[in-house]
């Protein structure tokens, strides 16, 4: 199957370039990427912490004014939630560490 590959390529170009849509539609989906719908970039003014709750409710109220689109503000939301959980993750690691070193020197 292989050997033909090259073969198989050049008639389906031929066929595009003598205007089967098909053959055209087929080569240039091989050779251009499908567009992705993308936000464009958003400037907020976002709280200077590390509280979630406020960041969170700085872009609510942010979609609230219009000056962000509600889907974009979801996926912020979303975003926060998730950093903040992390944020929590790394915590609870660094104090059961905290503790299991604790115990280990008791025990010596």
């Amino acid at each position: 199957m292989a050997e033909h590959g090259e073969h198989v390529a050049k008639v389906v170009l031929d066929a595009a370039l003598e205007g089967d849509l098909q053959a055209a539609k087929l080569v240039l989906d091989r050779i251009s990427p499908p567009l992705k719908a993308q936000a464009a970039p958003v400037l907020l003014d976002l709280p200077n912490s590390d509280n979630a709750t406020a960041t969170a409710a700085a872009i609510i109220r942010a979609a609230a004014d219009g000056e962000l689109p509600p889907d974009i503000a979801a996926q912020l939301v979303a975003a926060a939630g998730t950093l903040a959980r992390i944020i929590e993750i790394d915590g609870l690691k660094d104090r059961l560490e905290s503790l299991e070193r604790a115990i280990k020197e008791q025990k010596q």
